[in-house]
């Protein structure tokens, strides 16, 4: 009888404290949500920037470099060096 009446009990605190723990989560939840609605952000503008500090928008595209190609023969050739010109 003790171990059945045990049983029930602690399945009931165990009930109490999700509920508890439910309500309590709900709760604050709520209360962040009815705090953001009842003082929104301001907006901030952002800084204006002086003309002379102003760059273009649309900026033209450069022109891409022709790669040139070159055929090795591999009979002939042993090791390549390749210089990088910038």
């Amino acid at each position: 009888m003790d171990f059945l009446s045990s049983f029930f009990l602690g399945l009931f605190f165990v009930f109490l404290t999700f509920l508890l723990c439910l309500i309590l989560v709900v709760g604050i939840k709520f209360t962040c949500v009815y705090f953001k609605l009842l003082f929104p952000k301001k907006q901030v503008d952002p800084p204006k920037k002086d003309k002379a500090e102003e760059k273009p928008e649309n900026k033209p595209q450069r022109k891409r470099k022709t790669i040139r190609s070159i055929e090795i023969n591999p009979d002939e050739v042993d090791r390549i060096y390749v210089k990088k010109i910038s």
